[in-house]
């Protein structure tokens, strides 16, 4: 005799396997109570996650563009009046600039790798190189306590 849950589609075991899930079932019981191995269940779950991540990053992605819509329209109000030398206009538009900057993520911190001078083996994929002066900070403390230990050095380098 069959029983409900295999009678269910694939799609509907799905759903059914996200919300035994949600309230805290395992891979194990999950599949006992669809009547599903446990690949299975994991297969069902796994492209539930990654579903409702791709509607995330739609829904955001239209909520980004709304907000840039609206941000060009107020910042087109003040443009002309900026241009003309109006400093709130000025005002305005930067932080309207800066509003939509942020909305693009241009703001993103950079990325520093560290080189040896001697070495030409540059690090590259969006990093920009900090080529040391001294090779470690015991060499620099070292340097400062020895020119702050001498009278005549009063520069540190």
């Amino acid at each position: 005799m069959k029983t409900r849950a295999n009678k269910l589609t694939a799609a509907e075991k799905r759903i059914k396997a996200v919300q035994l899930r949600q309230q805290g079932m395992t891979l194990e019981q999950i599949s006992n109570q669809l009547s599903i191995n446990t690949t299975i269940a994991s297969k069902y779950l796994r492209e539930a996650l990654e579903e409702l991540a791709d509607e995330q990053y739609t829904d955001t992605e239209d909520y980004r563009t709304l907000q840039m819509l609206r941000l060009e329209g107020l910042l087109s109000l003040v443009w002309e009046k900026a241009a003309g030398g109006d400093l709130n206009a000025v005002d305005k538009a930067r932080q309207l600039i800066d509003q939509m900057s942020r909305l693009m993520n241009l703001y993103q911190p950079t990325k520093f790798a560290h080189t040896h001078a001697a070495s030409e083996d540059v690090q590259s994929g969006g990093v920009n190189e900090v080529i040391p002066i001294l090779n470690s900070i015991e060499e620099w403390l070292a340097k400062v306590h020895a020119e702050a230990s001498d009278p005549d050095e009063t520069n540190i380098h």
